[in-house]
């Protein structure tokens, strides 16, 4: 067999056996590469001299990144939008049927004719009587308001179109708390000087303390009977039973409700009811704020 020329590799031999020994090309190993032309050698770490490239840009424009929408993500401008959309639902479902403000006025005026039929107040005075007339009128109109609030929600499981609706929860509440004190606070506006004219009494106190006690009251119901009427809305018998678990955590606010309202109906100082009118703030911050704790919970149950 012949053997070949000096300097050329054996057939099977490893191609680098024919390299003397010391060669450069040897130190790497196998896995050695020789570099490319023209590519300059730098130390690792460093970066070669000079500018660095530029990387090009797409031309199409950057999508802006908005903040999911979903519960606890929205900012203050669309949990206040969120809120006037559900009042603003409501009062829209309202002016096309008429169903609700029709019961709710004729409701109270009916308490006014038998509360006048019942007391004769040529000998009673108006002020002794006339603030637990005008609350029972505005209570019971309340409740038909409250547990009307949730009827079109508890209409073919509406209710779990809200579970999955992208809005808050608290958004919701707050919304439904609006429009009832939208609802009551029209009706208020007609029955007060309806009740004037028909008792024959002659309002002497000041107009923005009414405007006041009347509004945070009206707040501070309508912020407890949301909550529960919440909370009955998937229950059978709804309608009774809310009354039952409304009237009891309203107690407070119908006596300073009467109480504010016979003050500011005999025009007396507002150092005499103060008293009252921060008891029913105070009301009302507490039950809005465990409301909006709460309301989440209450839903998904």
């Amino acid at each position: 067999m012949d053997r070949p020329p000096a300097g050329v590799p054996a057939r099977g031999a490893p191609r680098r056996a024919h390299l003397p020994p010391g060669d450069a090309r040897l130190r790497g190993g196998a896995t050695a590469r020789r570099p490319r032309r023209g590519a300059a050698r730098r130390a690792p770490g460093r970066r070669p001299a000079g500018p660095r490239p530029r990387r090009r840009l797409s031309r199409g424009p950057v999508p802006r990144r908005h903040p999911p929408a979903g519960h606890g993500s929205a900012g203050p401008v669309s949990f206040l939008r969120a809120v006037a959309l559900v009042a603003r639902k409501d009062l829209l479902s309202e002016l096309r049927s008429r169903e609700q403000a029709v019961t709710l006025f004729f409701f109270a005026l009916l308490v006014l004719v038998v509360f006048n039929f019942a007391f004769d107040f040529t000998v009673i005075e108006f002020v002794s009587l006339g603030p637990g007339i005008l609350w029972v009128a505005f209570i019971f109109s309340g409740v038909l308001a409250l547990s009307h609030s949730f009827q079109i929600e508890r209409e073919k499981d509406r209710i779990l179109g809200i579970l999955m609706s992208p809005i808050d929860r608290s958004a919701f509440y707050l919304g439904k708390v609006l429009a009832t004190s939208l609802f009551m606070a029209a009706v208020e506006a007609v029955i007060v000087p309806v009740s004037v004219l028909m008792f024959n009494y002659r309002f002497s106190g000041r107009i923005g303390a009414a405007i006041l006690v009347f509004v945070l009251n009206t707040v501070g119901f309508a912020a407890v009977g949301t909550l529960f009427s919440a909370m009955t809305t998937r229950t059978r018998r709804g309608e009774l039973l809310l009354p039952l678990l409304l009237f009891p955590a309203a107690v407070p606010i119908a006596l300073a409700a009467v109480k504010t309202t016979s003050h500011v109906l005999a025009g007396r100082p507002f150092r005499l009811y103060a008293s009252w009118v921060a008891l029913t703030s105070a009301y009302d911050v507490i039950f809005l704020a465990a409301a909006v704790l709460l309301f989440d919970s209450v839903l998904e149950e």
